[in-house]
């Protein structure tokens, strides 16, 4: 399906969330355009293939002064047209170990992982079965990507005792190493000393504003504990349904759906100091301002402006048409700022042309300095 009429497709089902339920509270009906223009626009990024490669590595990373565990985005890693360690990290992550390696403090001393057993799978685009790659994604983020991080940082924190390590994230990376943190704050506090520095980038975690902080905050009100597995699925079919939008729903049979794992809203690291680093309105981390009513009635303004010369909104439509259209208009530049942070030429630039174009150095250059500054600063404090 094309892009514009995935876009007319969204913009119909948030017409008739505002269209057709006057009775309806504000909060409730912004609540559920979310639900339903967040899922949209993430089934709009592309999937792309996630097949190991099995190559070897560009270098070993056993032992050396500073280890660089680095976790690449959802559908980055073993990406075809990538090639070495853009392929392994994916090219935000790659940026910032090549920004460090130049550095006088790390130059020759510092190697990668890039987590073998971490597939970094891709956002599941339309299908038949969109609703169960859509549960087998974000279980994938909630498990393999956290378990895969955990297991390789603490077999190299037993085998490396002299080592310290730097663990970076983009995205579902980010989610998987803000976990690695504040477990290892509950179980493990005394491995925590071998960390430098951790960075996430664009971090869906975030706890007040990322995207699974949002869905876990608003599971549906189920009478099970919160410990028990809930499927978001659900609570989205829920929503879909109470538009009058259900047909997709319609045949789903939720038992038979591989469950969400359900895990606590993970909270801000205590015992670490953490880098975070996101654009405004990104997304998957900012995911409260791009939904905000200031954010949406400025889209909607724009829109009818724009509408003045270009008619963009159907005339039957109205006032209707346009807050549609300047609610799609949000979602979809919070996902283009989300494909942003890559470097759009140099070594570590995506090969493949269309994501390249998506990229914005100065975001990246200014993602990089500021990791860089802090993790000297890290490494400044802890040898003083």
């Amino acid at each position: 399906m094309q892009l514009n009429s995935r876009l007319s497709i969204l913009a119909l089902r948030i017409t008739e969330v505002l269209k057709g339920r006057a009775r309806m509270s504000f909060a409730s009906r912004v609540k559920i355009v979310a639900l339903i223009g967040i899922f949209s626009i993430s089934s709009i990024a592309p999937a792309i293939s996630t097949k190991s490669t099995h190559e070897q590595r560009s270098q070993s990373s056993k032992c050396s002064p500073y280890i660089f565990l680095g976790m690449s985005g959802s559908g980055q890693k073993g990406a075809n047209e990538e090639t070495g360690i853009v392929r392994e990290l994916g090219p935000e992550v790659a940026s910032l170990f090549g920004a460090l390696n130049m550095t006088e403090e790390f130059k020759g001393k510092i190697t990668y992982d890039p987590i073998e057993a971490y597939r970094a799978i891709g956002i599941p685009g339309y299908s038949n079965d969109v609703w169960k790659d859509t549960a087998k994604f974000l279980n994938s983020l909630k498990t393999d990507a956290t378990n895969s991080l955990m297991s390789t940082f603490i077999s190299y924190a037993n085998d490396c005792p002299e080592s310290k390590f730097i663990v970076a994230g983009f995205s579902q990376g980010a989610y998987a190493a803000h976990y690695l943190i504040t477990e290892l704050e509950k179980s493990e506090p005394q491995k925590l000393r071998k960390i430098l520095g951790v960075v996430l980038l664009a971090n869906p975690a975030n706890p007040k504003q990322g995207i699974i902080s949002y869905f876990d905050r608003n599971r549906s009100n189920s009478t099970n504990s919160r410990n028990s597995s809930v499927t978001l699925l659900s609570s989205l079919c829920t929503a879909l349904k109470i538009t009058t939008l259900g047909k997709a729903c319609q045949d789903l049979d939720t038992s038979s759906l591989p469950k969400v794992e359900s895990k606590d809203l993970l909270p801000s690291p205590t015992q670490v100091n953490v880098y975070s680093y996101y654009q405004k309105y990104d997304l998957v981390a900012d995911t409260s301002r791009v939904m905000s009513i200031s954010n949406l009635t400025r889209e909607v303004l724009s829109v009818r402006e724009l509408n003045k010369t270009k008619s963009i909104v159907p005339s039957k439509s109205g006032v209707v048409g346009e807050v549609a259209i300047g609610i799609s208009n949000a979602l979809i530049k919070g996902k283009n700022i989300h494909t942003s942070y890559c470097p759009a030429s140099g070594e570590f630039a995506p090969k493949n042309l269309k994501k390249r174009s998506a990229c914005n150095s100065q975001v990246n250059r200014e993602f990089l300095e500021g990791s860089v500054n802090y993790i000297r600063k890290q490494l400044s404090t802890s040898t003083s």
